[in-house]
C-alpha cells in the first residue's frame, strides 16, 4: 500500500487582538493591548507536511498437519515526512545554542550538534521490518484442546502533532502593549517603548502589526533529534483454549514490551553545564535558556513500558435447551514504566534514567 497524506498543524495564540478595557473610565479607549504576529521569514504558527506511507505485508497460514497450524508473517512500514527532513533550523538560533556555553559543557548530558538540522542531515527510519510468528497445536485434532502462542514485532510512528511543533512553536509570538490612560499610568513601565499614547489606528490589524518588532527574542525553542527513531512493541503471548462440555475455557500469557516512545526534555542547562544547583536534586532551569531566546525543548526518543498479564475466560453459549447463557473473563496485568501515562514532557530532570521505573497509571491490575 502506498498513500500520499498531507497534514497540517496552527498555533496561533492570540489569532485576533485583545484589547481590555476599563469600563469604570472609557469604553471606547482600551488601556491594554495583546496580539501574536508571524516571524517575517522564519514561521507564521503554521505547518504543512505532504507525507508518504508505504505498507507491505506477507503472511502465510500454513497448515503442517491435522494438528499445527503456523501463522508465519512480515510487515515493513515506511514514512517520509518532509516537514521533518527538510527542516533548517534558523541562522539567529544556531548562533545562540553555539553562544549556549551550558549545553555543550562537559557533563551537560547534551550534544547541541545532534538537533541543529541542516535541511539534508536527517533520513527517514527505515528499519521498520517487523517479523511475526503464530501458531496452534490442537492435542488430538478435534477442537476440544488447543494450544495457541504468537511472537512479533509492531513499529508506530512519531506523531506529526509532536514533529510540527519545531516549526510551529514560537514563530507566531505575542505581544502586549500598555495605552497611557488617565486611570492607568504606563509612563513608568520599565519598558517605555511598550507604553503608548491611544490612537485609533490601532484597531487596524496593519498598523498594530507594525508594532511587532519581528525578532522572536524570548520565544520557546523546540528542536528535534536528527536521528529519531520510530517506536515499536515486541509482543508475546501464549495460551490454551479448551472445551468442557458446553463451556469454552482459556487461559494466556501476554508480554509487551514497547521502546523508542517519543519524549520532550529541558534542554536548558545553568551555566557550569548541569542541570540541579550543586547540592540539590530538584529545582528545574528554566531560567537558563538559550541567550537572547526562552526555554530549550528537545524532542527524542526514550519513553518504554513493560507489561505482562494473564487472562482468563469462561463462555457458555445460550442453548435451546437449557435456555441460558454467560461469559466472564478476568485479567490481572502488571506493568511499568519510565513516565507517567500519556506525559510527553519530561522537563523535572535531565534524562528519562532519572525518572526510573514505576507502576503504569494508566493500566488497571485487575479486570473482571
Amino acid at each position: 500500500k502506498v498513500k500520499r497524506v498531507t497534514i497540517e498543524a496552527r498555533e496561533q495564540q492570540p489569532l485576533n487582538p485583545q484589547f481590555f478595557y476599563d469600563i469604570g473610565e472609557s469604553a471606547t479607549v482600551p488601556y491594554l493591548v495583546q496580539f501574536g504576529a508571524p516571524l517575517a521569514g522564519i514561521g507564521d504558527g503554521t505547518a504543512t507536511s505532504k507525507n508518504t506511507q508505504i505498507g507491505i505485508y506477507l503472511q502465510d497460514d500454513w497448515q503442517v498437519n491435522q494438528n499445527l497450524t503456523l501463522n508465519v508473517g512480515v510487515r515493513y512500514d515506511y514514512e517520509r515526512s518532509p516537514s521533518y527532513l527538510n527542516y533548517v533550523t534558523p541562522p539567529e538560533v544556531v548562533e545562540g545554542l553555539r553562544a549556549f556555553v551550558g549545553v555543550n559543557a562537559e557533563g551537560s548530558g547534551v550534544n547541541i550538534d545532534d538537533y541543529i538540522s541542516t535541511g539534508n542531515n536527517r533520513k527517514s527510519f527505515n528499519d521498520a521490518w517487523q517479523p511475526r510468528l503464530g501458531l496452534s497445536f490442537d492435542l488430538n485434532a478435534d477442537q476440544q484442546h488447543v494450544i495457541f502462542s504468537g511472537i512479533g514485532r509492531a513499529y508506530d510512528r512519531n506523531l506529526f502533532d509532536y514533529l510540527q511543533l519545531e516549526t510551529t512553536k514560537g514563530t507566531f509570538p505575542g505581544y502586549e502593549f500598555f495605552f497611557d490612560t488617565p486611570a492607568h499610568d504606563c509612563s513608568g513601565n520599565p519598558d517605555p517603548s511598550r507604553c503608548l499614547a491611544w490612537d485609533p489606528r490601532y484597531l487596524e490589524p496593519e498598523v498594530l502589526g507594525a508594532l511587532a518588532d519581528g525578532t522572536g527574542a524570548g520565544r520557546e525553542i523546540n528542536l528535534l533529534h536528527n536521528n529519531l527513531k520510530t517506536p515499536y512493541s515486541d509482543q508475546f503471548s501464549l495460551g490454551m483454549r479448551n472445551r468442557v462440555g458446553q463451556w469454552n475455557t482459556e487461559v494466556a500469557y501476554s508480554h509487551v514490551r514497547s521502546e523508542d516512545g517519543f519524549v520532550f526534555l529541558l534542554g536548558n542547562r545553568l551555566p557550569d553545564g548541569t542541570f540541579f544547583a550543586p547540592g540539590t536534586i530538584w529545582g528545574s532551569p528554566f531560567g537558563s535558556g538559550v541567550p537572547g531566546f526562552g526555554t530549550l525543548i528537545l524532542g527524542s526518543n526514550g519513553l518504554s513500558t513493560r507489561s505482562n498479564a494473564l487472562f482468563l475466560k469462561a463462555d457458555k453459549p445460550y442453548t435451546a435447551e437449557s435456555g441460558w447463557g454467560v461469559g466472564t473473563a478476568y485479567t490481572y496485568t502488571r506493568a511499568k514504566e519510565n513516565r507517567q501515562f500519556n506525559e510527553r514532557y519530561a522537563l523535572d530532570y535531565p534524562t528519562l534514567a532519572d525518572y526510573g521505573w514505576k507502576p503504569a497509571g494508566g493500566v488497571s491490575k485487575h479486570r473482571l
